[in-house]
């Protein structure tokens, strides 16, 4: 494929250049696991503890923290896992490197680390275009954009810790392959249900010495494991408890008032092997199909075109290409059931397929598995029609499919996202000079990201505990309750759980429209 590299550079600045646009600081962050996990990272590169006590946050008895952190005792803590919050942290210690910065140089290098295990697997032009089209991937794109989040580091370091393994047989790329295999660990501990087993499935590909190779890379993965589980210790009392707990939605909950997250902020111990949401066959099924497959339907064209591909060709298909396709199978079917059983409502409207949704973060390693398949089908297509300009239209075709989806359509694309943040901050600024005191305590389901971290005394939860915890804080600060205007109805409710602890609701003046901002007082 002539200047196949030269794409491959091209889309691989294309898609630095739009993470990094479209990742650049706002003065706020768009979710509260990126709120949270930018707070935490900046103690780590301040060297500060991860860990804020305040005596307000016990008197909640674990009811008043922000989303996506937790609580012991009196002090608040991460509320998930805090590999990305090290890494992140101690990278910006070292070298002042913006943490928006972070994850987009490390999927460019991921990216191309890809093309060159992808052309080991099958041959050199499927690896090009296998690198290709994961810079072309529209939830790649999405997320090294919001790098924050932990999935997309997960995928990362899981490409860039095969490459040692492949690429350099001797001791340090094994002992190096480990500490960045163990850091991915780290950064998603929950995945490693499916990550150890299917990196234990190509050991005897490793060659003769792999038993050597693999104690190498035991070694490599002790210092990253260990760095982890003494933190656990020290923030949660256990080296094997993490405060990550994700548990089903409520089956009765207000779609105005939420009953509560969808990580339970409690410290616990590390995920059991069962699975944490149920089985719900109907669930698996529709999510499989619609942020499995529908939601980025030009890449799953693809991938089931190179499949039907490789199954045609399947006798002359090599023993570990045989293995690959078994992984990854393997690996989808786990996350569709694992994922898809779980109810997820992110947005007011949870029947809404989107880009933002949870679902997509947590499909992405079978979104990445299947993509050496959609290569193989470009490639082959090409050959079989003798006509290199088959592969780059269709390239074309992609990307321009891939910008509209991220940058463009819909309002959790990247161009509306910035908006929003852009809007918010008008509203974060007139909230912390005008509205709320530096002291006040805030019961607000959604709207914490607009006023964390410089207020962390927040109540997520507007039921019969958040309530009690705003009771208990009343006596020492001022509290207040912020969100979308209530209908009469919902404010009918509400005022009848403060005043069963004793609070009353009085409306003050918010010049934001469309939003509500009452104190809650004394009886």
């Amino acid at each position: 494929m002539k200047h196949a590299r030269t794409l491959l550079i091209a889309c691989a600045v294309v898609f630095f250049a739009v993470t990094v646009w479209y990742g650049r600081p706002a003065g706020l962050w768009n979710s509260p696991d990126e709120t949270a996990n930018a707070f935490w990272a900046a103690r780590v590169a301040q060297g500060a503890p991860l860990i804020v006590s305040d005596t307000i946050v016990g008197l909640g008895a674990g009811a008043i923290h922000p989303r996506s952190m937790a609580v012991v005792g009196d002090a608040l803590v991460p509320g998930s896992f805090t590999g990305l919050i090290l890494l992140y942290g101690t990278l910006q210690m070292l070298f002042k490197i913006p943490f928006f910065l972070l994850t987009p140089l490390f999927t460019v290098v991921a990216g191309a680390f890809f093309g060159v295990l992808v052309g080991r697997l099958f041959d050199r032009r499927v690896g090009f275009l296998a690198a290709i089209l994961f810079f072309l991937h529209p939830a790649i794109l999405y997320y090294s954009a919001r790098g924050l989040f932990h999935n997309v580091l997960l995928i990362d370091l899981l490409i860039l810790s095969a490459a040692c393994f492949v690429l350099r047989k001797d001791r340090i790329g094994d002992a190096f392959g480990g500490f960045l295999f163990g850091w991915a660990m780290c950064v998603r501990t929950s995945e490693a249900l499916w990550a150890i087993p299917a990196f234990l499935t190509f050991l005897p590909f490793i060659g003769k010495e792999r038993w050597r190779r693999l104690g190498w890379a035991f070694v490599g993965a002790a210092l990253p494991l260990f760095f982890i589980l003494q933190t656990n210790a020290n923030l949660y009392g256990s080296p094997f408890k993490t405060a990550y707990v994700a548990v089903a939605a409520p089956a009765a909950v207000s779609e105005r008032i939420p009953a509560s997250d969808v990580s339970a902020p409690v410290v616990a111990s590390t995920p059991a092997l069962s699975l944490p949401f149920g089985f719900n066959a109907k669930r698996v099924l529709r999510n499989a199909w619609s942020y499995g497959i529908a939601v980025f339907w030009w890449q799953s064209l693809l991938a089931v075109f190179g499949l039907i591909w490789w199954c045609a060709t399947f006798r002359t298909a090599t023993k570990i290409q045989k293995i690959y396709a078994a992984t990854t199978f393997l690996v989808a079917a786990w996350l569709a059931v694992l994922y898809g059983s779980w109810a997820i409502r992110d947005r007011l409207d949870p029947g809404s397929v989107t880009i933002g949704t949870s679902y997509v973060r947590y499909f992405l390693p079978a979104y990445v598995a299947m993509l050496p398949f959609g290569a193989l089908a470009l490639a082959r297509f090409g050959e079989k029609l003798k006509r290199e300009q088959v592969s780059m239209i269709a390239i074309l075709l992609i990307g321009i499919l891939t910008m509209r989806t991220v940058v463009f359509a819909g309002d959790e694309s990247l161009r509306d996202v910035r908006a929003t943040l852009a809007g918010n901050a008008a509203k974060r600024t007139w909230l912390l000079r005008e509205a709320l005191p530096s002291n006040a305590v805030v019961m607000t389901d959604r709207f914490d990201k607009l006023i964390v971290p410089e207020i962390l005394r927040i109540i997520p939860t507007a039921d019969e505990a958040g309530f009690a915890a705003a009771a208990a804080a009343v006596h020492h600060a001022p509290v207040y309750w912020y969100g979308l205007p209530l209908s009469e109805e919902e404010l009918l409710k509400l005022e009848a759980l403060a005043e069963r602890q004793g609070l009353a609701f009085v409306a003050l003046e918010n010049p934001v429209s469309g939003e509500s901002l009452y104190a809650l007082e004394l009886l």
